[in-house]
């Protein structure tokens, strides 16, 4: 009764052992540069709809946030940002956070798309290294 059950090693026939997903925000960006590259990279690849900009300009203006804070919400995809911008409790953490705000949206984007918020964490504030 006291003993754990186990189904013990897996055996062969089964396939190779799962990946584990690859690092993000950690081994993200370390330098402004490589933090525009990777953002360009991106927004290459996933353009925002027109209508998602809107969302996300409105936004910007609303709580006076910067270019940086701008473009880490375009870098989150569509549906995700306008979900994360539409919800209410979303709005008022921000508003509420007053000069603490831009923290406050940097953490909802990580939860929504970590490596943007490494991108946008690199674009505020630095990096560890510069490229060069």
């Amino acid at each position: 009764p006291g003993a754990a059950f186990s189904y013990g090693p897996p055996t062969k026939g089964f396939g190779p052992a799962p990946r584990s997903p690859p690092p993000r925000s950690r081994d993200g960006p370390r330098s402004r540069d490589e933090a525009m590259d990777l953002a360009e990279r991106r927004l290459a690849t996933a353009r925002p709809s027109q209508d998602t900009l809107t969302v996300i300009d409105r936004f910007v203006r609303d709580f006076r946030l910067g270019e940086e804070v701008e473009l880490g919400l375009r870098l989150v995809t569509g549906e995700k940002v306008r979900t994360m911008l539409g919800a209410p409790e979303v709005r008022r953490r921000v508003r509420d956070a007053g000069a603490a705000k831009v923290e406050v949206l940097l953490k909802e984007i990580g939860r929504a798309d970590p490596e943007a918020e490494a991108i946008t964490r690199v674009l505020l504030y630095g990096g560890n290294k510069e490229k060069g």
